[in-house]
């Protein structure tokens, strides 16, 4: 008896000590201001999905927002960075509607199924100011609420939508990784610093190789024009026949079933 008592004993403790380095990860991530936040329009593109937050509405303040592909690059997926009164936060601006955002049933709603919806451009609320946390990956970032201390994601693991959620800061998954991707943009071109993969040689005449740098688990490859029309969706290899694609800038995209953090996007130059 005693026995079971200390083998029950040592799981608690080591429970504890496990949630204990998760809530510490969670909350030891740095606020940051990412390079030109406040100069630039930008898209906001979720590393999980590669899709990024457009206004539902863009003429109504009160709609919620979604997620889009890639391929969108209207005003109504464009946003501004304004500093607020808060330091180190700033007001999240539709270009289109001049909106901010703010949660759906206010800061004082749900943690769980909350999703965001546009609000006055005027409101400096806290519920209206958003931080960036610093990640493990240069140019990846977490957005969390200033009053509720909730981060902007892509899934509700509760809920099947498209529409942007915001999730318990506890949540470290990549649907809460964010990109910020300069305005009019196809497809990530920022995605290039994640060295996942590289490709060679490029620019390319027919075979491309590519290396897989951290041995993932990739099992797709498809490539994209300058349009962001796919042109071609093949099993993963790692060499890849481009020679009956005519000249031209095409992305290369990798998935992968297994962790969708890393669906990357490579540039790529046919010759």
């Amino acid at each position: 008896m005693k026995k079971k008592l200390q083998i029950k004993s040592l799981i608690l403790t080591l429970l504890s000590f496990a949630f204990f380095i998760n809530t510490q990860t969670s909350f030891s991530q740095t606020a940051v201001t990412p390079p030109n936040l406040t100069t630039k329009n930008w898209h906001i593109q979720n590393v999980s999905t590669g899709q990024r937050i457009m206004a539902r509405v863009c003429d109504n303040i009160a709609d919620d927002i979604k997620l889009v592909e890639s391929t969108e690059v209207s005003e109504c997926a464009q946003y501004q960075f304004k500093e607020s009164s808060t330091a180190g936060a700033f007001l999240m601006i539709n270009r289109s509607s001049t909106a901010g955002h703010i949660a759906k049933n206010g800061c004082d709603g749900p943690v769980t199924d909350q999703k965001i919806r546009q609000v006055s451009g005027d409101n400096d609320s806290a519920c209206t100011n958003w931080i960036f946390k610093d990640s493990d990956v240069d140019g990846q970032y977490r957005i969390e609420n200033v009053a509720q201390g909730t981060w902007m994601s892509s899934a509700d693991p509760n809920f099947a939508s498209t529409k942007v959620r915001l999730v318990p800061n506890t949540v470290m998954d990549d649907t809460t990784l964010w990109v910020l991707v300069e305005e009019g943009t196809t497809l990530s071109d920022a995605s290039n610093q994640f060295e996942i993969s590289k490709v060679y040689p490029n620019p390319v005449h027919d075979i491309l190789n590519i290396d897989n740098v951290k041995d993932s688990n990739f099992n797709t490859i498809k490539v994209y024009d300058i349009l962001g029309k796919e042109v071609l969706d093949t099993p993963f290899t790692k060499t890849l026949n481009l020679g009956k694609l005519r000249k031209g800038i095409y992305f290369l995209r990798l998935f992968s079933n297994t962790d969708t953090s890393l669906n990357q996007v490579i540039k790529i130059h046919k010759l």
